[in-house]
């Protein structure tokens, strides 16, 4: 009987650290079923390997037709950062210190539409308590008078907006740099960037730095796809 009842704790601890895989929410689909189209897939393995060591809990969600809601929170479990797609850039994730198992939370907005021959769709993500971030190497974004190689300029992200149609993909990062930073060599103050934007096609994807004065745009990296 005691056997029995230390394999049932046993049962009941394990359980209670168990967390679904965000992947097996998210970016599941392919074929028909995907608004990725073929040319752009690469991407779509990309933002499946970087949300590889990422799980949820404490989900919400309603939906109906074209559109759906999620409310959960984040937990990076083994990772704190990546190199996103091989371009230097840190994609890094920051849960709450206090929690056993450290997490953010996020509200997502998804809308789409499958019905028509051309699948689309649009979505909003919002990010809490700084949990989600980019860092970026020194060639591309710089900490104006930093102190040591490894500063990093830190872009912390608070909503994520994106449009996908056909065979070109869309996102929009909102928040802000931490420090003053250096884009090729100019000196740009704290509050000068609060949009990043990434523009996916077939061959090759980019993400710009977009001037807040000014709607400028100064492309940091440009990738080729790896299919």
């Amino acid at each position: 009987m005691a056997c029995m009842v230390m394999l049932v704790l046993g049962l009941n601890g394990y359980s209670q650290r168990y967390f679904p895989k965000l992947n097996n929410l998210f970016l599941e689909q392919s074929g028909r079923e995907s608004l990725f189209s073929e040319d752009l897939n690469y991407f779509r393995e990309g933002l499946r390997s970087a949300n590889n060591k990422l799980f949820y809990r404490n989900l919400q969600t309603s939906s109906n037709t074209g559109a759906a809601f999620y409310s959960m929170g984040i937990i990076p479990r083994f990772v704190t950062e990546i190199d996103f797609m091989a371009t230097g850039m840190l994609l890094k994730f920051k849960g709450k210190s206090d929690e056993e198992f450290p997490s953010f939370p996020i509200i997502f907005n998804e809308f789409t539409d499958t019905d028509g021959e051309t699948k689309a769709g649009n979505g909003e993500i919002d990010v809490f308590n700084g949990g989600l971030s980019l860092a970026f190497a020194s060639k591309q974004i710089a900490v104006a008078g930093k102190k040591a190689d490894s500063d990093k300029a830190e872009f912390v992200i608070k909503k994520i907006s994106y449009t996908i149609v056909k065979d070109k993909l869309s996102v929009k990062l909102q928040g802000e740099f931490s420090t003053a930073i250096l884009i090729k060599k100019k000196k740009l103050a704290v509050a000068a960037v609060k949009e990043l934007k990434i523009e996916v096609v077939k061959d090759f994807f980019t993400l710009s730095a977009v001037n807040a004065a000014d709607g400028k745009e100064t492309i940091i990296i440009k990738q080729k796809a790896v299919k």
